[in-house]
C-alpha cells in the first residue's frame, strides 16, 4: 500500500517541465532514467526503443534550427493568413528545447512481426503501431524517472516536422525513425497543475 501510494504521487505530481536552469544533469542520472525507460513492457519483446543523449549546446541548438526552418518551410506554404499567423505562433513550442542543458532523442525501430509470418497477399494493415506503442511506455517510465531524480522533461512530438533532418543530423538510419525529443534538465520553473479529465467522463463500466 505505501508502495502505491508513493507512485501515485510521482505519477500526478510529474509535470511537463519548459524552461531549464544551466546546469547539466548528471549522466548517472540520465542512466537511471533509460534503464527505467527499457524496463517498460514491449510487443513481443522487441524492446523497439533507442536512445540518444546529446548535452552539447552547439548540437541542440543546431537541432532547433533544423525545427525552426521545418516550420518556416511550412509555414510558407499556407496561403491563409490568419492560419498561418495561428500555426507560427504554435509552432513556437517546436523548439524551445534549444536553451535546455540536455536532450533526449527517442528512435523507434520500424518493424511489423505480425506481417512477418504472412505472405504478402495476407498482410494487413495495422492502425495501431505497436512497436511505437511499446516506445510510449517507455518514454512514460523515463520521464517518471527523470521526475523522480528531482529532473524535469517535457514529452515532444511537434519536432518531428524535421524528423528526417534531425535523424541525419544525429546519425540515425532505417529501420530507426525518431519517435520523440525530451528536453532535460533541473527545473526553472513549477508549471501549474493541469487540468484532467473528470473519471466518470473517461471510465465506462459494461
Amino acid at each position: 500500500m505505501i508502495y502505491k501510494n508513493v507512485l501515485t504521487e510521482l505519477m500526478k505530481s510529474r509535470r511537463s517541465v519548459r524552461k531549464f536552469k544551466p546546469d547539466k544533469p548528471p549522466l548517472e542520472l540520465i542512466k537511471l532514467a533509460v534503464e527505467a525507460a527499457v524496463a517498460a513492457p514491449s510487443n513481443s519483446n522487441s524492446q523497439p526503443w533507442r536512445f540518444i543523449y546529446l548535452e552539447d549546446a552547439t548540437k541542440i541548438s543546431a537541432l532547433a534550427d533544423l525545427v525552426e526552418a521545418a516550420v518556416n518551410k511550412l509555414s510558407q506554404k499556407i496561403e491563409d493568413q490568419e492560419k498561418r499567423g495561428e500555426y507560427s505562433r504554435y509552432a513556437t513550442y517546436f523548439s524551445f528545447f534549444r536553451h535546455a542543458p540536455g536532450l533526449i532523442a527517442v528512435a523507434c525501430k520500424e518493424a511489423n512481426y505480425l506481417n512477418y509470418f504472412l505472405p504478402t497477399e495476407l498482410q494487413l494493415v495495422q492502425t495501431v503501431n505497436p512497436e511505437l506503442c511499446s516506445v510510449s511506455a517507455a518514454i512514460q517510465n523515463l520521464l517518471l524517472m527523470l521526475h523522480a531524480s528531482g529532473l524535469g522533461a517535457c514529452w515532444m512530438t511537434g519536432p518531428l516536422i524535421a524528423a528526417r533532418e534531425i535523424s541525419g543530423y544525429i546519425g540515425l538510419k532505417e529501420p530507426y525513425f525518431l519517435a520523440a525529443l525530451i528536453p532535460v534538465g533541473y527545473p526553472a520553473e513549477e508549471p501549474a497543475i493541469p487540468r484532467k479529465k473528470e473519471l466518470d467522463k473517461i471510465f465506462v463500466i459494461k
